[in-house]
């Protein structure tokens, strides 16, 4: 897919956009919330994030680096 689809050109499913941290290399999904759709996320792709943004991601298993 490429940055700016929002979903998946074969089977319609919704994509949100994989980002990396650029001190720990950490990796997100970017997303927000739309004020009148609450419990709904919808892609974040502003180049910056804001206070709306939210990061979905996976933490790392305890002693794991």
């Amino acid at each position: 897919m490429s940055h700016s689809e929002q979903e998946c050109p074969d089977c319609g499913a919704k994509a949100l956009p994989f980002v990396l941290c650029r001190t720990c290399g950490w990796d997100f999904l970017a997303a927000y919330e739309p004020e009148d759709e609450k419990g709904q996320l919808r892609p974040w792709v502003q180049s910056a994030s804001s206070e709306q943004t939210i990061f979905l991601y996976e933490p790392p298993e305890a002693g794991k680096v």
